[in-house]
This record gives C-alpha cells, sequence and structure tokens, in this order.
C-alpha cells in the first residue's frame, strides 16, 4: 500500500529539491518513497529549507493540505525556536520558527521539521501546498533576516493514494510539540527563550568584563599567597597582648 506517486512541482518545472543557486532561496518538502500509506494512514512529510549560505533569522510556514492536520515535530537543530503550529479558520496551518539571540543566525539548509496527517478514506488524491505570493512578502511563507523576507521560490507537495485500507501500525509521533495542547507547546518555547537569554547575558557579562574579573582574581590570589608566607607574624599580632602605660600623676 505505497504511495503510488508522489510529485513534487513549482512555478518552474526543475525537478526535485535542491537547485542550483542560481534560484535562490526556497522550501519546499521532502517525502520517503519507501513509507507506506493508504486509505486513513498517517502521512509523514518533512519541510525542507535551503537558505543558499545567506543568513537567516525567522521562517514563516503557511500552507493548506487536503489531507486532516494531526501534528507537527520542529527540528530544533535548525531553528532554535519555533511558535505551536495554528490552524486558521480558513484551513491555513501556519509555523513559525525562529532565533532569539543575536549569536543565533542559521546558514545554509535542512530540515525544519516534520509533519503529520492522515489522509482521506474516500479521496485518493492528497496535496499540501505552500502559501507563496512572492519573495519580499511577510504575510505568506517566507525566509526572512531582519525582517526583510528573502525566498525566492517554493516546491508543492501532491500524492496519489493507494486506495487499499491502511493496515499498518500508525507512525509513532514524537519529539518537542509532539501531542501538546497550544498553550503547553507557547510556554515550554517562552520558558526556553528566557534560560537561554539569561544564560547568553551570563556568557556576556564574563567576556565584556574578563579583564576586571583577571584582576579581581589575582589580587585574591595575591592576598593567599601573602597570607600563607607571613601567616605566623599575623598571627604573633592577632594573640600579642596589649601593654598598658601606668598613668602619670
Amino acid at each position: 500500500m505505497k504511495i503510488t506517486k508522489f510529485l513534487i512541482s513549482s512555478f518552474v518545472l526543475l525537478g526535485l529539491f535542491g537547485l542550483s543557486s542560481s534560484f535562490g532561496q526556497e522550501i519546499g518538502f521532502s517525502y520517503s518513497s519507501g513509507d507506506h500509506s493508504g486509505k486513513g494512514c498517517i502521512v509523514s512529510v518533512d519541510i525542507v529549507m535551503d537558505a543558499q549560505g545567506k543568513q537567516v533569522s525567522t521562517t514563516d510556514i503557511v500552507m493548506e493540505s487536503s489531507m486532516t492536520y494531526v501534528d507537527f515535530v520542529p527540528n530544533k537543530s535548525l531553528f532554535p525556536y519555533y511558535f505551536p503550529p495554528v490552524v486558521r479558520s480558513n484551513g491555513l496551518i501556519h509555523i513559525v520558527g525562529f532565533t532569539a539571540l543575536p549569536e543565533q543566525v542559521i546558514i545554509g539548509s535542512g530540515t525544519i521539521g516534520t509533519l503529520y496527517f492522515k489522509a482521506s478514506d474516500t479521496d485518493p488524491d492528497a496535496s499540501i501546498r505552500l502559501y507563496f505570493l512572492g519573495s519580499g512578502n511577510t504575510t505568506d511563507t517566507n525566509l526572512s533576516f531582519g525582517g526583510v523576507d528573502q525566498l525566492q521560490k517554493v516546491n508543492q507537495a501532491y500524492f496519489v493514494m493507494d486506495q487499499s485500507p491502511c493496515t499498518h501500525e500508525a507512525a509513532v509521533i514524537s519529539g518537542w510539540f509532539a501531542g501538546m495542547t497550544y498553550e503547553d507547546a507557547l510556554t515550554e518555547t517562552v520558558s526556553q527563550i528566557t534560560d537561554d537569554y539569561s544564560s547568553s547575558r551570563m556568557k556576556s557579562f564574563f567576556v565584556n568584563n574578563l579583564t576586571l574579573i583577571v584582576v579581581i582574581s589575582l589580587v585574591v590570589i595575591a592576598l593567599i599567597v601573602l597570607t600563607i608566607l607571613y601567616r605566623k607574624k599575623i598571627m604573633f599580632y592577632i594573640h600579642k597582648k596589649p601593654v598598658w602605660k601606668k598613668a602619670i600623676g
């Protein structure tokens, strides 16, 4: 019960995702043809990006699918933070991955995360389409740095399902966000940003005040050494009894 056809299309027919650098930054889907699926099965699809060596700080994934959205597991080794997915009333699914600290800059390509959908019991055709209005827009699917969208192209995913009933076990959905409510996932993200920010400030303090810290450390070490070398004299003066002079008169 394999998916009998998995097509990736784009605005220009250019084959599979992962094109030459002349086409600019892009976002698309990756699917393992070895996976099995049929009517009512859970389908897993990776969202992939190629930044073409440019810096990226934020991505918005806005998409729709003819299948039923189930879950999303982000890849935190690419973007460190994600807002939990929002399914809008018009059916659009919105996912945000982002950085929050100056030292967190993404360059290159990778998997943004894995989407899970439930295939229809009746319709053999299925699709996942990215909402993309063109480069420069920030209300659609985008890759941006400093608030400027740099995304040039997206790839869409189309499936033709095997119409045999789904007989294999459902895909195991595990990882960050998996099974979480929107509120719990948002709390988790905010908590992680707070912890990382505190660690970053502490690191920044030590880096920016390294000279002062070294000087204070050397002074403390010097005082300890002097105390050890002159401990006998110090103890003598501490325990020396005072000599009182007699009053004149």
